[in-house]
């Protein structure tokens, strides 16, 4: 009797483990789909936010100077419209794995929206960020072309200040 009740036991430990080790896969999963854009497997906005905010609060203790890369396509609704949709996403996936491929470990790399991507670079301040921004959109230029087009973006660089805000 006392071997079978502690068979029992065993099964039923078992099965419980298998229930939340199941679980604990499908919350990472949903935490990972609530984060990430599904065209470019980059951080989302909503990801972003939550580093920017990280970030802030650093620089509010600490004054660690960081700043802000706000990247848009050039003529990116010409790209959709004479080539599709496919041909757009295509361009987006691109110019996303370019600028993955040159930020620091420390950096956040995220899509905004549509075709921008937003980086933020922690402890470079505003010069050093127009020096990080130039060389993003040399390398997107050299990097991604499509039927035999250049494909360009305009950047903008801003850095935080006491007087800012979110």
């Amino acid at each position: 009797l006392l071997a079978g009740i502690a068979i029992w036991i065993y099964r039923t430990n078992r099965r419980l483990q298998r229930e939340v080790e199941a679980r604990q896969q499908a919350e990472q999963q949903l935490r990972h789909l609530s984060e990430t854009d599904a065209l470019t497997g980059l951080a989302n906005r909503r990801a972003f936010d939550q580093q920017l905010h990280k970030e802030f609060q650093r620089f509010l203790r600490y004054r660690h100077p960081f700043s802000i890369v706000m990247v848009d396509i050039d003529w990116f609704k010409r790209i959709n419209d004479t080539y599709g949709h496919q041909a757009g996403d295509d361009v987006i996936r691109t110019v996303a794995s370019t600028l993955q491929s040159i930020i620091r470990k420390v950096d956040a790399l995220a899509r905004w929206g549509g075709e921008e991507f937003v980086v933020l670079l922690p402890g470079i301040g505003l010069k050093d960020a127009h020096t990080v921004a130039e060389k993003k959109k040399k390398k997107v230029a050299s990097v991604v072309h499509f039927d035999k087009e250049v494909i360009t973006v305009s950047i903008g660089v801003s850095s935080f200040t006491t007087q800012d805000t979110l």
